[in-house]
């Protein structure tokens, strides 16, 4: 037993100095390398290894600036447009994007004008037949005719965050005999005769914390506040023009003639690649948020998560999903610790409707009389009128723009439009408000991929920010600040900072700033603010269209590098026999070629791939190639690296993300996903 004792501490005492011999190794490498760098390194910028050269830097000074008090500053901009960007090429900042997306007349033609038609209209009906009834304590339905069918209610778990696998699995449908209990009930699906089997009765109503109340009152101090993150996704700031006509001319109106002031963030770039990665740095702080490796029951964020931070100073939170997607829960955990919570809701409205929240979706989203971010957005209010007068946390995820074609955001457009004029009367002189208008990035799938502007929408989104001016007076430099900012590169992670603000809390980050109190300065970069630099809209993006020799072998070798991996998720993939499921995958063809160089040994390069497998099949294949000796950094999907060679360079190629740009929805993609295979990889076997 002894011995067995020894043996293990001796192991321990072994692997902890292995350990620590390597740890320091690497930390000593690395400094001495910085000092006395590689051949190949980003420290010996006289070897340049990428297919096209690096162009100098952008030339900027960063003058002193004198600050401008709120009474010295008249804010009293110019209509937000479209098209209003120019300006910003000009004011020498180190971050300049090549073009702020589609130009007037190319996005009207990717994005031609279609109105879809009421929900009301549509389904012949002008409110709900099922009701939640919290005075009487009971849910019931009112068909035509007496003609109630059947219901479905939930949540199933307090506050529980669900994926759409588990999601579709939770709910029993019941025969209605009469209004119910709808004690521990915060939503209903009814069924009428004329509904045809479809669940389009809906009504969703939140269950009032009393304890939760009363505590948040105890710790709050002053004017309540109300910080509300309303976000919507798919969203670049020209899309939001494009689409959203009457809530831009709602929030021009405001810096007229009303108790609110509005600024619009011009060059406002994303975080990372899809909306975890974008929207998790607002609630951790990190610029780079990691998938749970410790599981994702609980609150995975703990101390550092802004609904805990804030709890001490007297907010209730609430975060709601339109969709039944689940992919926040790696990030924050299937039960955060916020007090209040919706996604449920949509899982079952999934699973009971023909509604689909998938981005290859593009039906229209009707539930009953209203579109479906209703019920979230009539959900909110319920919980600011129950709460009146507590500091509130609020974050939504709007899904109107969340799907393949980009035309189904314009249901939002009167929507929004009578939601915010509603919203900001009603809770005026209650609250001190603060609304971050701002969708998580712009549109990642479909046509949207095709060309450099495009590009430059996906990772430019929109970002207004609406503030009382009461709010705004307390920090004497806001406006200046607020309005100098809207200029210069703002990112998701400033959002986190200037909230923390707001109740005294002054966070330490490195790449932050506060949007009310500091100013963005000139030299910032995507690096310096924490940006994933293959979503910065700052570094050049150019399309190859003349390749030498050499310049088409190093193509063709990555060509046959996608279409192996490709065919490993999908032809080959180890959970069937080679071809079982899905027919093996021929890129017959190379479309476009971009490139985006990082610095003299590291680059993007993007390739439009088609194949003759199946009509009309595309692909776009992202990925890093560096002739650096270090490990190349992947994303959650590390796929594996090739050893590969450019002129007399030895180089690594990493695939960092494949899109399919073409509609891929239908039957191959229920068998595919039916049997484990990710569809974009798939060609159903006929």
């Amino acid at each position: 037993m002894l011995k067995s004792c020894a043996l293990i501490v001796s192991l321990i005492a072994y692997f902890s100095i292995v350990y620590t011999f390597y740890l320091n190794s690497y930390i000593i490498r690395k400094e001495f390398h910085a000092i006395y760098p590689r051949f190949y390194s980003v420290n010996n910028p006289r070897v340049i290894t990428i297919t096209i050269p690096l162009s100098e830097q952008t030339i900027f000074n960063e003058e002193f600036v004198t600050p401008i008090r709120n009474e010295d500053f008249i804010y009293k901009p110019e209509d937000f447009n479209i098209d209003d960007t120019d300006h910003i090429k000009k004011l020498g900042l180190a971050c300049q994007p090549v073009n702020f997306g589609y130009t007037i007349e190319k996005g009207n033609e990717v994005y031609p004008y279609k109105e879809y038609p009421k929900c009301s209209e549509k389904n012949k009906q002008n409110d709900t037949y099922l009701h939640i009834d919290r005075k009487n304590e009971q849910l019931y339905m009112d068909c035509p005719n007496g003609e109630n069918i059947k219901y479905v209610v939930g949540p199933v778990g307090k506050y529980e965050f669900v994926s759409r696998v588990k999601g579709h699995k939770l709910f029993n449908t019941y025969d209605y005999d009469g209004p119910i209990s709808s004690k521990g009930i915060e939503f209903g699906l009814g069924s009428c005769k004329s509904d045809n089997n479809s669940y389009m009765q809906a009504s969703m109503s939140p269950i009032f914390n009393k304890t939760t109340f009363e505590l948040a009152l105890e710790n709050k101090q002053g004017k309540p506040k109300l910080i509300y993150f309303l976000t919507f996704d798919s969203f670049s700031r020209r899309h939001f023009f494009r689409k959203l006509p009457k809530v831009a001319n709602f929030i021009n109106s405001l810096n007229k003639n009303s108790s609110f002031s509005v600024f619009d963030f011009k060059l406002h770039n994303n975080q990372g690649d899809n909306s975890p990665k974008n929207q998790v740095p607002i609630f951790s702080g990190d610029v780079n948020p990691k998938k749970s490796k410790k599981g994702h029951n609980g609150d995975v964020l703990g101390d550092k998560a802004l609904w805990n931070i804030l709890r001490k100073k007297g907010y209730i939170s609430f975060i709601g999903f339109e969709d039944c997607d689940g992919n926040f829960i790696e990030y924050i955990g299937k039960n955060p610790n916020i007090d209040y919570s919706v996604n449920q809701f949509y899982c079952a409205v999934e699973k009971y409707t023909e509604n689909k929240f998938g981005k290859l979706e593009s039906m229209q989203r009707c539930i009953g009389s209203h579109q479906s971010h209703y019920y979230l957005l009539n959900y909110t209010d319920n919980l600011i009128d129950d709460n009146l007068g507590a500091n509130l946390l609020l974050y939504i995820h709007l899904s109107a723009a969340h799907e393949y074609t980009g035309q189904h955001a314009i249901t939002l457009n009167d929507d929004l439009t009578v939601y915010l004029e509603n919203f900001l009367k009603k809770y005026n002189e209650t609250y001190d408000i603060i609304i971050f208008l701002q969708a998580d990035h712009g549109m990642r799938y479909g046509h949207s991929l095709g060309d450099i502007s495009a590009y430059q929408e996906r990772v430019l989104p929109a970002f207004f920010l609406i503030a009382s001016n009461s709010l705004l007076s307390q920090y004497p430099y806001s406006y200046w600040a607020l309005s100098t900012n809207t200029q210069r590169l703002i990112t998701k992670i400033d959002y986190r900072k200037t909230v923390l603000h707001l109740e005294g809390i002054e966070e330490s980050n490195p790449y932050s700033i506060n949007l009310l109190t500091e100013i963005s300065p000139k030299s910032r970069t995507c690096q310096l603010a924490g940006i994933n630099l293959s979503h910065c809209s700052c570094l050049k993006m150019i399309e190859i269209t003349k390749f030498n020799h050499k310049m088409n072998e190093l193509i063709k070798n990555l060509k046959d590098y996608s279409e192996n991996l490709i065919n490993s998720l999908g032809y080959s993939s180890p959970l069937h026999p080679q071809g079982k499921i899905c027919k093996k995958i021929r890129i017959s063809s190379i479309n476009k070629v971009f490139q985006i160089g990082l610095n003299n040994i590291e680059e993007i390069i993007k390739l439009e791939l088609e194949s003759d497998t199946q009509k009309g099949m595309k692909f776009l294949v992202t990925m890093i190639l560096t002739s650096d000796e270090q490990e190349i950094d992947g994303n959650g999907d590390k796929f594996r690296y090739e050893n590969l060679s450019f002129y007399q360079y030895k180089i690594k190629a990493r695939i960092l993300l494949i899109n399919r740009i073409d509609s891929y929805a239908g039957k191959c993609e229920i068998k595919a996903r039916s049997e484990g295979i990710n569809p974009k990889f798939c060609s159903c076997i006929d």
